[in-house]
């Protein structure tokens, strides 16, 4: 109806270069280090994507305008603290982003289930770093032509699956932290500084899954009843 004609117009905007180089403590290029960048906006979409270093540590990503940024490197071995705080706009020229890598922290445990504390394997760990929201910073704006009230903060997530033996891990680096795993157990917020490692096992009371049986009768002596359906409601 807005486009009789079966025309319709659509404006892009040129994506921003975001450069930056990621070096050890006495001033190398540190090679083959991904680096995660991540936006937030008005959007319905936001911006995810990873890069990785060249050999003289040198990154290229190319961003939407118009987000709230979040720049942290991952590795098993280094870690830096992130960029955040950053809006990008169309057109932006922006200086190079310095990253100087330290020993990565080894976030680690194990999660069980039931009083005899059984291994849980397969469970999913999801960790999750927040940058600072568009309200944290003073006097910033996005676009938000349609007034959304979204709440705008660009969060770094990662995700592992526990080994048979309910072990997981994580590297990462200086900051502010959201684990979480089983649905049973309450998730840890933690914060990170120069720690070698943390450890934080979850102690779940029983298993995510199991059978629930009974019967279904009528009448007394009771009788059972063939083909009810049983309706259930999960508690989450």
């Amino acid at each position: 109806k807005k486009h009789p004609t079966g025309e319709v117009n659509v404006q892009l905007d040129r994506l921003v270069p975001l450069t930056g180089r990621v070096r050890f403590a006495d001033g190398r290029g540190a090679s083959n280090i991904e680096v995660s960048v991540v936006g937030a906006g008005f959007r319905i979409d936001g911006f995810r994507g990873t890069v990785t270093t060249d050999e003289q540590g040198k990154f290229l990503a190319r961003v939407v305008p118009n987000q709230l940024y979040m720049i942290v490197p991952q590795d098993r071995r280094w870690a830096a603290a992130a960029v955040d705080g950053l809006i990008l706009r169309p057109n932006d020229e922006i200086d190079p982003l310095s990253f100087q890598l330290h020993a990565a922290t080894r976030v680690f445990g194990q999660v069980t289930a039931g009083p005899d504390e059984r291994p849980v394997a397969g469970q999913r760990m999801s960790l999750s770093q927040r940058g600072r929201s568009l309200q944290d910073l003073e006097n910033a704006q996005l676009p938000n032509p349609d007034n959304k009230r979204t709440w705008v903060q660009p969060s770094v997530y990662q995700s592992t699956m526990t080994d048979e033996d309910g072990h997981y891990e994580f590297f990462v680096g200086v900051g502010n932290f959201r684990l979480s795993g089983p649905s049973q157990v309450k998730g840890r917020e933690f914060e990170v500084t120069d720690q070698s490692t943390l450890r934080f096992d979850f102690k779940a009371p029983r298993p995510e899954r199991g059978r629930l049986t009974g019967r279904v009768v009528t009448s007394d002596p009771p009788r059972g009843v063939a083909q009810a359906i049983i309706h259930g409601e999960y508690r989450a």
